[in-house]
């Protein structure tokens, strides 16, 4: 039985044995003689009660009583009523005409209740006969009570010896009491149950509820709570539990609820969720379930329905449609640089990011129109998600982006203080030159990307997650461009170095491609890529080399080689180059000018322009000793041929 039952059916019943009471009153003039009967009576309904002091008495024109502070406590459970002071009147002449007991409000001072909702009550025929029935269908007179006064009550109540809810009520007031009759109700409390602190509430209304209050209806309904205004319309059936009608709710700040209840909200948009508002149409789909659903987080509006399915054990269903959605500004703030985990980070707390969802079970769905999250944009998002107790499995991932599509499943576990996740996705024909401009402001790689791979990490954070990333990752970028980068203005510089000589290509030119492709295995947030192959116009390029997607670097060892008709337009290509492998290397960060990422390697280099210069020197040194040695001979023959005819001379002046 509900609790919402037990507590009406408790006050209807304290109505009824006080106006019991005044009955035995009237057959006598000094009410203190008949103490031990009214003990006795109690006793035989399976109640102790106590009188501690004397009961006062007056009787025109109304039957006033005032009762000393009571107590009545049943023999078999934990269930007792007790009061400090009650008073209450009732009217002669309807009594005597009518056989009408016409009760003036019931003023009880300092009421204190512990009640065991799980046990039955005292005197009961069945488990589930109200206390309402079985005082009322045996007193012989009609009852009207002009309404119900309580101060400074304390309430608590039990689910067998555990503590489940503590209520204190400074102050409720009802108006007249009768079975299906509107009664206005205002009362201030403050509740509080394990895990909960204390919450004020403000409520008025008006009631309407059967003689067995199996259900109460509200209207007129307002409740003030934490800064959260809520108003309506409510049908309220209590075993089992089922609401109805219509709720809104003002504009309020969820950051200050999720303070008050200990769990503060920490987001990089420090006014998000500070100005929240709902409105509900309440159906029969389940215990509290919306039909219709119209939420707006700040300025963004959201339609669907939802609620909760069933009660033991909890479950939920949500279904949401929205427009747009900034998901940055609800994510937690990056934990700045440097900065270490607490030693509590590895322990489960009950503040852990998903301890909400302990012990709850739900389904949710998501459409939205538009997303942006990183600088990115998503369109025409579609996600599927099952909750089972801090765990959170997207068995769909769907998104339009940059032409292209995402598909993927993901499941995020928050059974402990640092959630893990692990993710498997595939990209197609996605335009990688939006995606990285947004991202990374780079817009000088183009080309169609495809791309699959299955990641799992931990973390608090996207930079804790980044640097925990464990999995793989394949893929190909084709016909697109490298602007700023010009491979070939790298392999002539390397070829004039070899040959002397200068480059007559543009150093500012661009790379067009017709595929990379990439295979990478990533440990720790490193990205080995063991597989990177770069086809261009002539040139084949390949290697590998590491990526670190915490510290956005990247560090390439690559090989250049001549392909097809082994030329290059405006170099020019000596035999001896035309099959060797230049060696190329790649370093700095994502953002850096992508001119400035490449050049020649030369700590590779040298080795190659070692071996291919000493076959050069060495045809040189043949060359020039053959073209010397017959330049030496032919000297020598003029030489002698001069001789010659000098001596020749001289010979013919000796003889004149």
């Amino acid at each position: 039985m509900s609790a919402l039952k037990w507590i009406f059916g408790l006050v209807f019943g304290l109505l009824v044995l006080v106006v019991a009471g005044i009955g035995v009153i009237l057959a006598t003039v000094d009410p203190n003689d008949h103490k031990d009967w009214a003990i006795q009576k109690a006793q035989e309904q399976g109640w102790e009660l106590a009188l501690n002091g004397d009961l006062s008495l007056s009787f025109w024109p109304s039957i006033a009583i005032d009762l000393p502070p009571t107590q009545l406590s049943s023999v078999t459970a934990q269930q007792s009523i007790q009061f400090e002071d009650a008073r209450v009147s009732l009217a002669v002449m309807p009594l005597i005409t009518e056989q009408r007991a016409e009760v003036s409000t019931l003023i009880l001072d300092r009421p204190i209740i512990r009640w065991d909702l799980d046990a039955p009550l005292p005197g009961s025929t069945t488990e589930t006969e109200s206390p309402a029935q079985t005082s009322t269908d045996s007193s012989p007179l009609a009852i009207a009570i002009g309404g119900l006064q309580i101060t400074q009550a304390d309430i608590e109540l039990y689910n067998g010896d555990q503590l489940a809810h503590s209520i204190t009520l400074p102050n409720l007031t009802l108006g007249a009491l009768a079975p299906n009759t509107w009664v206005p109700l205002d009362a201030e409390l403050s509740y509080a149950a394990q895990d909960v602190p204390n919450t004020p509430i403000r409520l008025s209304g008006e009631m309407n509820a059967p003689a067995d209050f199996g259900q109460v209806q509200m209207r007129d309904l307002t409740l003030s709570s934490l800064g959260v205004d809520m108003s309506g319309e409510l049908l309220v059936m209590l075993d089992p539990l089922q609401v109805t009608g219509q709720i809104e709710m003002a504009a309020f700040n969820a950051r200050q609820i999720a303070e008050h209840f200990g769990a503060p909200l920490e987001t990089q948009n420090p006014e998000a969720l500070s100005e929240v508002s709902l409105s509900l149409l309440l159906g029969n789909d389940g215990p509290v379930y919306a039909n219709s659903l119209n939420l707006t987080l700040d300025d963004k509006q959201w339609t669907g329905q939802g609620g909760l399915r069933t009660l033991d054990p909890l479950s939920f269903n949500l279904a949401l449609n929205g427009e747009s959605l900034r998901l940055d500004d609800y994510l937690a703030p990056a934990a700045p640089a440097g900065a270490t985990a607490s030693p509590a980070a590895n322990e489960v707390s009950a503040l852990s990011p998903l301890a909400a969802l302990a012990g709850i079970n739900g389904d949710v769905q998501l459409t939205l129109a538009q997303l942006e999250t990183q600088g990115l944009m998503f369109e025409t998002i579609e996600a599927s998600a099952e909750i089972r107790d801090r765990r959170i499995h997207f068995t769909q991932l769907a998104a339009n982006a940059y032409q292209g599509q995402f598909l993927g499943n993901a499941v995020i576990n928050g059974r402990s203080a640092v959630p893990s996740l692990s993710a498997d996705f595939e990209l197609s024909s996605l335009q990688i030159q939006g995606l990285l401009d947004d991202l990374a402001g780079f817009s000088d790689l183009s080309g169609t990307a495809m791309m699959q791979g299955n990641l799992t990490g931990e973390g608090l954070d996207a930079a804790q997650i980044m640097a925990s990333l464990d999995g793989n990752l394949s893929g190909e970028l084709v016909n697109g461009a490298f602007k700023g980068l010009a491979v070939d203005s790298l392999v002539c510089d390397g070829i004039a170095t070899l040959v002397g000589g200068q480059s007559k290509l543009a150093t500012s030119a661009d790379t067009p491609f017709d595929a990379v492709r990439f295979n990478a295995d990533i440990r720790q947030g490193i990205a080995d890529v063991d597989t990177l192959k770069l086809g261009l116009v002539n040139l084949s390029v390949a290697g590998g080399g590491t990526l670190s997607l915490p510290g956005q670097t990247l560090d390439l060892a690559l090989d250049a080689s001549l392909t097809g008709d082994k030329q290059i337009t405006g170099c020019s290509i000596p035999s001896f180059v035309q099959n060797a492998k230049l060696p190329l290397r790649c370093q700095g960060g994502f953002a850096d000018n992508p001119a400035s990422l490449c050049s020649l390697d030369t700590s590779r280099m040298d080795s190659l322009v070692s071996e291919q210069a000493k076959a050069q020197i060495s045809a040189k040194k043949d060359e020039l000793k053959a073209k010397t040695q017959a330049k030496i001979e032919s000297k020598k023959a003029e030489l002698a041929d001069d001789i010659k005819a000098k001596a020749a001379d001289k010979l013919k002046s000796l003889f004149k």
